[in-house]
């Protein structure tokens, strides 16, 4: 707000999404996916089955999983808008003014916040990934037990 002036600085205001070229569309008209709730969840729950019904082949010696074992996979132990949210927080002048403050704020991820316990092991890396300004990324195989920053 002010911009050019004493006055000037940085304010929150409301925006609103343009739609992207991502949602679906049925005859031109974007889809509302609240429609098919039902099929959905039917969907989810038939697939969900089926992996748990042949989870011996699935996994097995000569399973189809085994073909991915060494592929890189994300891992997202927590919703990408929580790094987001402490990003912007972290990044307000205020806490700009005093490395302490910000990492106090980073630091939040040491606790169990929104249902998603603290996780032992990977705030370190959460933080610095953080301090770089970075939202935090991690990857493993599955066919191994290791997780890796991806940055």
């Amino acid at each position: 707000a002010d911009a050019g002036r004493d006055t000037m600085r940085l304010v929150r205001r409301s925006a609103r999404f343009t739609e992207s070229a991502n949602r679906p569309r049925l005859q031109g008209v974007p889809a509302d996916p609240s429609a098919y709730t039902d099929s959905l969840c039917e969907g989810f729950r038939a697939g969900y089955t089926s992996i748990s019904d042949y989870r011996d082949e699935l996994l097995g010696r000569r399973g189809l999983l085994t073909d991915f074992a060494q592929d890189e996979v994300r891992v997202v132990p927590r919703p990408t808008w929580t790094y987001t949210t402490l990003l912007d927080e972290s990044t307000h002048p205020d806490l700009m003014r005093d490395a302490a403050e910000r990492h106090q704020v980073l630091s939040l991820l040491r606790t169990p916040t929104l249902g998603v316990p603290a996780l032992p092991g990977l705030e370190d890396e959460e933080i610095e990934e953080l301090w770089a300004g970075d939202v935090p990324v991690f990857l493993t195989r599955p066919g191994s037990t290791d997780l890796w920053s991806g940055t």
